[in-house]
């Protein structure tokens, strides 16, 4: 998808040919058909995610938003299981009245932020997931995603006691650090993960290398 998404800015057939990919999954999805890939996969796969990355990969969150009306008209049920994929699309939208109905309670993911960094490193090994980075990064995205919502409502005191309260509530200093900076700006968390993996997939001077230190 990262690729595409590259060849799209540069190539407008590319960009052609992936918008008309996503309008045949959006038709598909539409009609029912909610699983993309195999349908006996032990873990089926979310056509609606798959709509979710070609829009972003286009950079049309608009077409994300209407397409969730419309599955909302058509089929509530699934709608209701996908909100959480389409509510950065329907916050951008600006309808913060129907990103009410689903708008993210991160305060309660917090003991369990906690106690995964009790036991797992903030910066992995090499080849390791980073999983404690990928949870504090899930976390502020719904605390802002969630004060987002509450300033659009016109509840800017709410907003400001939630982002208040889910930093104080982060019981690791350095977790706290890191996760204030992702506020300030956002994608921090994901740069500094992404730095440290190249820094260790970096290769080391070879000694025999007349520039390397001896």
């Amino acid at each position: 998808m990262f690729e595409w998404s590259q060849l799209a800015e540069e190539y407008v057939p590319a960009r052609t040919a992936l918008a008309s990919a996503r309008d045949d999954q959006a038709r598909r999805l539409l009609a029912g058909d909610c699983i993309f890939g195999a349908q006996t996969a032990h873990w089926p796969r979310s056509r609606f995610m798959f709509i979710v990355r070609l829009d972003e990969a286009l950079e049309q969150p608009r077409a994300t938003y209407d397409l969730f009306l419309r599955l909302s008209a058509v089929r509530p049920e699934e709608a209701q299981r996908e909100a959480f994929l389409a509510l950065p699309a329907i916050v951008a939208a600006g309808d913060f009245e129907l990103a009410g109905q689903y708008m993210p309670q991160p305060l309660a993911r917090l003991n369990q932020l906690n106690e995964l960094a009790e036991g797992e490193p903030l910066l992995p090994a090499p080849w390791t997931a980073p999983r404690l980075g990928a949870e504090l990064s899930a976390f502020m995205a719904d605390v802002r995603l969630a004060g987002a919502i509450l300033d659009g409502l016109g509840r800017p005191e709410e907003a400001a006691s939630l982002r208040t309260a889910a930093l104080s509530g982060i019981a690791s200093d350095e977790l706290r650090s890191l996760a204030t900076q992702e506020c300030a700006m956002p994608g921090t968390i994901v740069r500094t993960l992404v730095e440290h993996q190249m820094k260790l997939e970096a290769p080391r001077p070879d000694a025999t290398d007349p520039a390397s230190p001896t």
